[in-house]
């Protein structure tokens, strides 16, 4: 039996319905599917946005405590940069204390180096017034035998030349210029012992010369503490002989 117009319209029309329904039914299935997709894909962003958001709370406490060390070692480095520029002050002023120690102690130097010199040379001044006070105080017996060691004589010239009357001509008399003559007859006369031969050797005049010179010396000596004030001044081995023999070393 054939069906009517309107119920074969309504069968094709409900057949498509019925697809399209199915096909609605699948592309909602399918929609579904990459709903989820998208769900879990976005939850994944959601995790790594998470773990970034950490990850930059992490930074920014490790910035902020790097700006609290910053700010520390800031301070840190300018205190010591305050206390290097102290130091470098101290520094300049120790340098300029040094070079005026220096040039103190360079002046201190001089001056006792000066001091030094001027104290030797008071001193080479003090043994050589000593030497002349000696020279001036010593007593020197000239005999005229002397006159061959004339540069003994020059030596002690500063001293009390004493010599007897009978000796006192030529060289000592016009260059030595003694301060003391003395006349034999004046004097003590000691009783002396004489060498050997004495009488025959010598001439009248050399005999009294050398005798008179022996009892000279020999008036000197008994009257003489200090032997180290006298000095003998003659070249003549028998008058060494004579002051030997009568106990008066030559």
């Amino acid at each position: 039996m054939r069906k009517r117009k309107n119920e074969v319209e309504h069968d094709e029309f409900l057949t498509k319905f019925i697809e399209m329904t199915n096909w609605l039914d699948k592309a909602a299935c399918e929609n579904n599917l990459h709903v989820r997709d998208a769900i879990r894909e976005m939850n994944s962003y959601q995790e790594e946005i998470k773990m970034n958001q950490e990850g930059i709370e992490e930074l920014e406490q490790q910035v902020a405590e790097n700006e609290s060390e910053l700010q520390k070692h800031d301070e840190f480095m300018k205190k010591r940069e305050n206390e290097l520029e102290t130091a470098k002050m101290e520094l300049e002023s120790a340098k300029r204390k040094v070079n005026t120690l220096e040039r103190s102690l360079s002046e201190a130097k001089k001056f006792h180096n000066n001091l030094e010199t001027e104290k030797n040379d008071i001193q080479l001044l003090i043994e050589k017034q000593k030497k002349f006070g000696e020279r001036l105080s010593r007593i020197v017996l000239l005999h005229k035998s002397s006159e061959k060691i004339k540069r003994k004589i020059n030596n002690y010239q500063l001293g009390i030349m004493v010599v007897n009357i009978c000796d006192n001509n030529g060289y000592i008399k016009d260059v030595v210029k003694p301060d003391i003559i003395v006349k034999p007859e004046e004097a003590v006369n000691f009783f002396m012992r004489v060498p050997y031969n004495f009488e025959e050797k010598y001439s009248e005049k050399e005999k009294e010369s050398i005798l008179a010179y022996c009892s000279l010396v020999m008036n000197v000596v008994s009257h003489m503490d200090d032997y180290s004030r006298i000095k003998l001044l003659y070249c003549n081995e028998d008058i060494a002989k004579i002051l030997k023999m009568n106990g008066v070393g030559a």
